[in-house]
């Protein structure tokens, strides 16, 4: 198998994070979502919880893991993605929904894709440098 370039197996990525969405009952209501000159990889909803997922992808080779690439200014950007996108959706949301940003790691093995998701890994209140709980 051929090795993907960077973008190419970024995008790999975000297929198979959707796809482990799917496959979990969630529907898939936008992908790279760009509001407010931010993107959003994915948004998921199951229910009355909307999900905003950031994708991190890298191959086994790479050092650290993925989600260790995601900094403070690229949260921020997102969630002001995510606000614009809920203002743009607000007749389509209820009073009890649950919003949260969820970040999915993926690893690009030799033969398949290692999928690790943190659900409700930041808030617009997370504590710099600790954001992630699993």
């Amino acid at each position: 198998m051929a090795l993907l370039d960077k973008d190419a197996l970024g995008r790999a990525g975000e297929r198979r994070a959707a796809l482990h969405y799917l496959v979990r009952g969630w529907r898939i209501v936008g992908r790279n979502v760009r509001e407010h000159g931010a993107e959003i990889d994915l948004i998921a909803r199951r229910g009355r919880v909307i999900a905003f997922v950031e994708v991190k992808t890298r191959r086994e080779s790479d050092a650290g893991e993925p989600w260790e690439s995601l900094r403070e200014g690229q949260r921020r950007r997102i969630m002001r993605a995510a606000e614009g996108w809920l203002a743009a959706h607000a007749s389509d949301l209820g009073d009890d929904d649950e919003i949260r940003f969820d970040v999915v790691s993926i690893t690009k093995t030799r033969w398949r894709f290692r999928v690790e998701r943190f659900e409700g890994a930041f808030t617009s209140d997370a504590e710099p440098g600790r954001p992630w709980r699993r």
